[in-house]
């Protein structure tokens, strides 16, 4: 456990790629959104997608987290569990508070009435529909799965290299292209059926299925 701990400050060394840079990323999008809302000014509003810089870049994160802390580790002597563990823990603490920011700014932007210029950037329809627990599930969620599907890309390439990954990236593309060639109208119709709120709940055990195998292939992974 001390040795997970130790994982934890080791990323906090880097804290401010870590947790202060996905923030200014999103408030940057934000101040673009801003700029042009207040440009044009529209009666019927802007709703906007800039909240997904977040999830992009807490993604990106997940993807080049190992190499630039995993190898350091090894070196210094932490097992791999050790490792692992320290580095689950301290994504949980990071994605759960941006989920709360997130929603604070939310809550500012209702008050504001979308910032006096009909601004949807993180008051979203269908996103932040519920009461405040569930939104910030929602977004914990969303930022959790989306750092282990990151994570558990860059474990496939520490432990097969460049060619696991290219058949990572392979299989991905087959199952794609299968997908649009079957009738999607069930699907999209069973989307509709569920809250947000629902939804998000489905993505625990895909965000569990990359923790394991990343735990797995991590532990038979060379440095």
């Amino acid at each position: 456990m001390n040795q997970s701990f130790n994982i934890m400050k080791m990323h906090l060394r880097t804290k401010f790629t870590l947790i202060y840079l996905p923030v200014i990323i999103m408030l940057f999008s934000f101040s673009i959104n801003l700029i042009i809302a207040n440009a044009t000014n529209p009666k019927e509003g802007i709703y906007t997608g800039g909240i997904a810089s977040i999830y992009i870049y807490i993604m990106i994160i997940g993807a080049f987290i190992i190499k630039e802390t995993f190898p350091f580790s090894i070196g210094m002597s932490v097992r791999r569990a050790d490792y692992f563990w320290g580095t689950l823990y301290m994504i949980v603490l990071v994605t759960i508070c941006d989920a709360i920011i997130l929603n604070i700014l939310n809550l500012i932007e209702t008050m504001t009435n979308h910032w006096g210029l009909n601004l949807h950037f993180f008051n979203l329809p269908y996103l932040n529909d519920g009461p405040i627990w569930q939104q910030i599930f929602i977004q914990f969620s969303i930022l959790f799965h989306l750092f282990y599907l990151g994570f558990f890309s860059s474990s496939v390439h520490r432990r097969f290299g460049k060619k696991g990954l290219i058949v990572l990236m392979f299989i991905t593309g087959i199952i794609a292209s299968v997908i649009t060639l079957l009738n999607l109208a069930p699907l999209f119709h069973w989307f509709a059926q569920h809250t947000a709120f629902q939804l998000s709940l489905w993505l625990i055990p895909f965000t569990f299925f990359y923790i394991i195998i990343s735990y797995l292939f991590l532990r038979r992974a060379t440095v």
